[in-house]
């Protein structure tokens, strides 16, 4: 019998251990198809309220780090330990950051095939104050973005809005790679709701202006002002604009403030419409994550995962990003949609579309594309121009 043949040695550069990124991992790891390691570079990141992060089951090292709360941080065992790990592809996950930016040139300058997996560059709207001055972040952005534009074997974005704008920056070989998550629970427990004869809405999410709170806001208010009686509104979530809840009715309102990512499922399976009306949101999970458990979603074009769950307008309504008409309409048309009579094939209908960006489709397709670099690779030794 001939041996087995060694799997594929991928490495993963990423920053924290963010749940969904973890389940995927995790989900990579246990198909057994590459030799998985993942460095995370931070513990934690500006602006996150999480008092814990999952504990990975895949083979991973956190790496020491220098300057956490800085764009500057530095893992000054980085490039020791790429080295040490011999991988045949990297994935690099970001390109802001000394860190990354030596991993990039490093990897280049020794040969070692890599690949950039990203979001759309540039975060709107951001509530962490930013230290390099608004009119300088496109040069800078663009000049930060030049190792994986000119040396990254694929580009790999997360949506369709991030494909484009890498293209726009005139990446090479630009594929699509979504984030997934584990959506067994949100499957669970929307699979337990029952039909209410309220519509339940919730809002999950940074009480902020990036995450338009305000808009929401606005236009809950103006329906309160229909005179419509049959709805209420859960807020899950904490953050700087909180204070404008207190003008929204209270008879109809629960605010549970900030909740821990083990107790989401359950909560989002209580309701039947997610409103997210983000300024800008680069993936959003939270938006599969609702379709998983059978909400129907209401949020805006700037919402990442919702442009790739554009073919289902009934399940996914988007609107102009700060429209509180246009999504004060959207509530009121929620209402009514869907009758009771398809309520239960409406709920199939979101749990089918959420389940594209469940971990079980999203580990094979990350598998299929580094195997497919690393293919490439071995036959000529140069990137993919695309």
């Amino acid at each position: 019998m001939p041996p087995r043949a060694a799997k594929p040695r991928v490495l993963v550069l990423t920053s924290i251990r963010s749940y969904h990124q973890v389940d995927l991992f995790d989900a990579i790891a246990e198909r057994g198809e590459l030799d998985l390691t993942v460095f995370y570079l931070r513990p934690t990141t500006p602006g996150r309220q999480w008092k814990s992060l999952p504990e990975p089951r895949h083979r991973y090292r956190a790496l020491p780090v220098y300057f956490n709360g800085s764009l500057l941080y530095l893992n000054p065992t980085m490039l020791s330990e790429l080295r040490g790990a011999t991988p045949e592809l990297v994935v690099v996950c970001q390109y802001a950051g000394i860190s990354y930016q030596a991993a990039m040139l490093y990897l280049t300058a020794a040969r070692v095939p890599w690949v950039f997996w990203s979001e759309a560059p540039g975060v709107r709207f951001f509530e962490v104050q930013h230290s390099v001055p608004g009119r300088l972040r496109p040069a800078l952005r663009r000049l930060a973005f030049t190792p994986a534009q000119r040396f990254a074997r694929e580009v790999w974005a997360i949506g369709p809005h991030a494909a484009d704008s890498f293209r726009a920056m005139g990446a090479r070989a630009v594929k699509e790679l979504s984030y997934y998550s584990d959506l067994t629970s949100f499957v669970a427990h929307g699979q337990s709701r029952a039909p209410s004869t309220r519509r339940r809405f919730v809002f999950l999410g940074r009480k902020s202006h990036r995450k338009g709170f305000d808009v929401l806001c606005r236009a809950f208010q103006a329906l309160s002002a229909s005179g419509r009686q049959d709805w209420e509104l859960t807020l899950i979530g904490d953050g700087e604009l909180r204070g404008l809840a207190a003008e929204l009715p209270s008879d109809r309102l629960t605010d549970l403030g900030f909740q821990e990512l083990d107790r989401i499922p359950e909560l989002l399976g209580q309701h039947d419409v997610l409103v997210a009306p983000s300024r800008y949101d680069g993936w959003g999970m939270v938006v599969p994550e609702a379709l998983a458990a059978g909400l129907t979603v209401i949020t805006t074009t700037e919402m990442g995962s919702a442009s790739a769950s554009s073919d289902e307008p009934q399940l996914v309504k988007r609107l102009p990003a700060g429209d509180d008409r246009a999504l004060s309409a959207a509530l009121m048309q929620a209402l009514d949609f869907p009758p009771p009579d398809a309520w239960e094939p409406t709920r199939a209908r979101a749990m089918a579309l959420g389940q594209r960006f469940d971990v079980t489709a999203g580990a094979p397709r990350f598998a299929q594309l580094a195997q497919g670099v690393l293919k490439r690779a071995a036959g000529r030794g140069a990137p993919e121009h695309g």
